[in-house]
């Protein structure tokens, strides 16, 4: 990719339809926007895909780009078409990068593939279309190989810092899945309904995911560790009122793989979030918690899961505390007077139809 797009585009609500975009290494409505504003756009309906069959790399698809950073703003965009990604790599390691509105951070057009750019916010977008990635390294060699694949409704992969806005009032509603497979190197599978590989301090504001959620690692290596990781809403950073609904699914297949399988996200810090939806595991090793699977420092508080046989929040703490974090059983789920600490005036509400919180 030689050049990106690095202006301001207002698309005053226009709807792309039946857009088809194909490429080997990324596609998307653009390639890359670096730096400036996209705001009031949607793709409507049509198909995205990357097919690549490379020694090494990294390939990105997105809906409304693949690739994005350099401090720029995407502000209430919408991505409704499907976007598939199915890389292999025969000979080295390869990473793969899908989301509803864009793919990945990890790149400088100026300098080429490699180096991480912020993004300063992403406000107001959602994704109704399925993301799904494949990720294949059939090397027999277990020196320089592997494959990674990240899917998210939002973004597969996003880098932020306590400085920047983050991702707020963002949902998804598509099904989100990543499988990897590695003859014999590493790997890693990833797939969240807003954000599925978190880098630095990313926050997360006022987001929820109705979508189904499925991550899976098939890996035949006896040397390497790899876990496949399915969240709510994303798999680190801090998540500040949000909630999922949707059905979160891991499954592990190798010898030194695990599932993880977490209702809101495997975070530090968690405050006024729920679960609704179901969680599965499948594999000899495999975690799940309904809100949060690992609080290495942060703390969870008022944060609250559907009664479904797993813990709301994992024993594996570290330094983190927890303030408030009880399972519900269903009627409770719709009762307000469960939700303590929750903001019933300026951020959540109670459905006409009776069901959980929604957010305002």
């Amino acid at each position: 990719m030689n050049f990106a797009f690095r202006g301001a585009l207002d698309g005053n609500g226009f709807r792309i339809k039946n857009i088809s975009s194909q490429g080997t290494q990324y596609a998307g409505l653009f390639g890359c926007v670096w730096g400036g504003e996209i705001r009031n756009l949607g793709v409507a309906s049509g198909n995205i895909q990357v097919s690549s069959n490379r020694e090494t790399g990294t390939v990105a698809a997105g809906g409304i780009a693949a690739w994005v950073g350099g401090n720029g703003n995407i502000v209430n965009c919408f991505n409704s078409a499907n976007i598939t990604i199915t890389a292999t790599s025969s000979k080295g390691y390869v990473s793969a990068y899908a989301g509803g509105i864009f793919g990945t951070q990890w790149y400088n057009p100026r300098k080429g593939t490699g180096s991480i750019s912020q993004m300063n916010s992403v406000t107001g977008c959602y994704n109704t279309g399925s993301v799904s990635v494949t990720a294949k390294a059939t090397s027999t060699s277990s020196t320089g190989t592997g494959a990674e694949a990240f899917a998210g409704g939002i973004a597969a992969n996003y880098y932020g810092s306590y400085e920047q806005k983050g991702l707020s009032r963002c949902y998804n509603l598509g099904n989100i899945s990543a499988t990897s497979y590695s003859t014999a190197g590493a790997g890693g599978a990833g797939a969240a309904g807003i954000v599925s590989n978190t880098y630095g301090s990313g926050m997360y504001y006022c987001c929820y995911n109705r979508g189904n959620i499925s991550a899976e690692i098939l890996q035949s290596s006896t040397t390497y560790g790899s876990n496949a990781c399915a969240a709510g809403i994303a798999d680190g950073g801090s998540v500040f009122d949000c909630y999922n609904s949707g059905a979160i699914f891991a499954k592990e297949g190798g010898k030194y793989t695990a599932a993880i399988a977490s209702g809101v996200s495997f975070t530090s810090t968690a405050e006024n979030c729920y679960n609704a939806g179901d969680i599965k595991v499948n594999g000899d090793i495999a975690f799940s918690a309904g809100v949060a699977f690992a609080n290495t420092e942060g703390t969870i508080r008022n944060c609250y899961s559907l009664d479904i046989g797993v813990p709301c929040v994992s024993e594996d703490l570290g330094t983190g505390a927890i303030e408030n974090a009880p399972a519900l059983t269903d009627a409770q789920m719709r009762q307000q007077s469960s939700f303590v600490g929750f903001d019933f005036v300026n951020v959540w509400r109670m459905p006409e139809d009776g069901g959980p919180p929604v957010l305002r």
